[in-house]
């Protein structure tokens, strides 16, 4: 009798095991997630997983970060869980530029006016409004994914994307298959 309920409730460990794995890597249907995957060319690229496809949102190419221990594919997976959470919680509608600790970011918003919450941190020297107006063309057809490492410098027009409209309107792009087995991503306070 015992061994039937321990069989019973390992079968349903699993069961819930194998479900929960299934739902980490498709999502709700109908709901956006994010991931991190290698594009064709092995970039790493966060994604947003839309009804309509894949819909790359950044390509993360600079080294500029990896001396501090964030290399291309650490601050996609982290920036990624951070996409994830933001919007999960409703607080992804608006990308906007700002500046926290005297550097440029990119920040997300609930609604326009909201205070800035990091996504990610640019190089010093990159004009956040430009990196805005570049995810901006993204959606218009007019360039391809942001590439996080672009010489952004130029003088831009102010500007908070709206998020979702991205989402819905930006070119989807086929992921690369994942490889066997993937590190699990690493915790920034950045």
């Amino acid at each position: 009798m015992k061994l039937e309920s321990l069989t019973t409730a390992t079968a349903l460990w699993a069961l819930t095991l194998g479900a929960t794995a299934a739902f980490a890597q498709t999502g709700t249907p109908g709901r956006t997630t994010f991931i991190c995957s290698p594009d064709s060319a092995g970039v790493p690229t966060t994604y947003a997983q839309t009804t309509r496809g894949p819909v790359p949102v950044i390509k993360w190419v600079s080294e500029h970060f990896s001396d501090s221990g964030y290399p291309p594919q650490t601050r996609c997976q982290i920036v990624t869980g951070r996409f994830n959470v933001l919007y999960r919680a409703g607080r992804l509608n608006y990308l906007n530029a700002g500046v926290q600790h005297s550097q440029p970011v990119i920040c997300a918003l609930s609604q326009r006016g909201d205070q800035c919450t990091l996504l990610y941190t640019l190089k010093p020297g990159q004009n956040p409004n430009v990196v805005l107006e570049r995810l901006q063309a993204v959606r218009q057809g007019a360039a391809g994914p942001l590439l996080e490492s672009s010489d952004d410098t130029d003088t831009p027009n102010d500007g908070t994307i709206d998020f979702n409209e991205y989402l819905n309107t930006a070119p989807i792009e086929q992921i690369a298959p994942a490889p066997s087995a993937a590190p699990s991503p690493p915790t920034s306070p950045e």
